[in-house]
């Protein structure tokens, strides 16, 4: 959108696969509606293989040239690719093309896939800090309420026997 794309095609999975058939896509298609209301989204379907994305762009070429195609994955976006090429179109200058994934195969093409790399194990590790966060957070929160409780039952005590007493 800020390169003036207005007519992209989002390659993307089934819905079967929650992470990128439906996460993945619902972010890249809200991202470009944020703030360009003007921008025409085509949202065709693949499966995670390159043969099967590169008949999809194919037919899609066939009706009109995108200026962006944003595959949910790099081996979508490379089977793209080859469709944009037998169309006699080049990567980048005629058609921007992208993927997910970061992986090496991304740049065993010229030029290089654009891609968005995942830090996976970083994205775990971060996960699971927070999870032992958390659950040290809620340990010493129930410590505390244990605590509050046995203080009141004991102030409790302490005033009935006053009464008693009194």
């Amino acid at each position: 959108q800020e390169m003036g794309h207005e007519n992209v095609i989002y390659l993307g999975v089934p819905e079967d696969d929650t992470a990128v058939g439906i996460n993945r896509r619902n972010g890249v298609i809200d991202g470009l509606r944020n703030n360009n209301d003007s921008i025409h989204i085509r949202v065709l379907e693949s499966d995670f293989t390159s043969e099967l994305a590169e008949r999809v762009i194919d037919e899609a070429l066939m009706e009109n040239q995108p200026s962006v195609i944003i595959c949910a994955t790099d081996r979508i976006a490379l089977g793209a690719r080859r469709a944009i090429l037998r169309h006699n179109l080049s990567v980048p200058e005629d058609i921007s093309l992208t993927g997910f994934g970061g992986y090496d195969l991304a740049t065993l093409v010229t030029p290089p896939l654009t891609t968005i790399k995942f830090e996976n194990e970083k994205t775990g590790e971060r996960v699971e800090g927070i999870t032992i966060m958390v659950d040290g957070v809620i340990k010493e929160l129930f410590d505390i309420i244990k605590r509050e409780k046995k203080e009141y039952s004991n102030n409790v005590s302490i005033v009935q026997d006053a009464l008693m007493k009194g």
